[in-house]
């Protein structure tokens, strides 16, 4: 497949805001599995498949990667941060599972790999990170098979808050998804759990205040899907990028 020279222009333009990081209580075990344990379980129910392959952009989340090489899937990882490679290595040693995980240092938008290489793609909480994003849904498409799987979790701006950095427009960013890949699935979650998850790290009443959250959350999002702060989209690829690559769903 010919990758286009403005798809090329668009990658190099396409660049890591050093000043957009993960959220602290995503680097803290017990509070990412109070957050996102559920959302988790669901991503390795719908796209873990045995010896498939898999790629996870992000290594901060060991326990995920791990899961889905136990699923007997070839799970190759990259991140541009040394620390949180290393102790990705260190987690997959652990398992016993270094011969199925392949950890890659450095900007997954300047890695090349084959078109249709993967079966599955994950994506949680990375494209808030990049100047813009469409660029690197467009190459994670490309790298997908025909009848594959992506998995994006990203933050987005909440109706009525003040958006924190590197929060997307949700309909612009369901617009992009929906021009390469067919979406099967939106869940919107977290109205406040997230916000006081990130007081909980070093908080320890915030910490127990997490489950009252998680509850109003779910009582919030009944009434509108508008006020949430992030949203997971599992789409899948029906054709290949190039020829047919469209959400013809009404």
């Amino acid at each position: 497949m010919v990758q286009l020279r403005s798809d090329i222009d668009a990658l190099e333009r396409c660049k890591l805001d050093p000043e957009i990081t993960l959220s602290e209580w995503q680097f803290d075990q017990e509070l990412r599995e109070t957050l996102d344990g559920d959302l988790r379980l669901k991503l390795v129910e719908w796209g873990a498949d045995p010896a498939r392959k898999a790629l996870v952009v992000g290594a901060f989340w060991p326990e995920l990667v791990i899961e889905l090489a136990r699923k007997d899937m070839f799970v190759t990882v990259v991140d541009d941060d040394p620390a949180l490679l290393s102790a990705m290595s260190a987690a997959a040693a652990e398992a016993g599972l270094l011969t199925t995980i392949t950890c890659i240092a450095g900007n997954y938008i300047e890695r090349t790999f084959e078109p249709g290489a993967f079966n599955l793609a994950v994506l949680w909480d990375v494209i808030n990170r990049y100047t813009v994003y469409q660029p690197l849904l467009k190459k994670v498409t490309r790298e997908l098979k025909t009848g594959g799987q992506l998995f994006l979790r990203s933050k987005i701006k909440g109706m009525g808050s003040i958006a924190p950095k590197g929060a997307l427009d949700r309909n612009e960013l369901m617009a992009s998804v929906e021009e390469l890949l067919v979406v099967q699935e939106s869940i919107f979650h977290h109205v406040t759990a997230s916000r006081v998850a990130e007081k909980a790290s070093t908080n320890g009443f915030a910490k127990k205040m997490l489950p009252s959250a998680l509850s109003l959350d779910k009582s919030l999002l009944r009434a509108s899907t508008g006020m949430a702060r992030y949203v997971a989209i599992l789409a899948a690829k029906e054709k290949q990028l190039g020829k047919v690559s469209f959400n013809l769903r009404s």
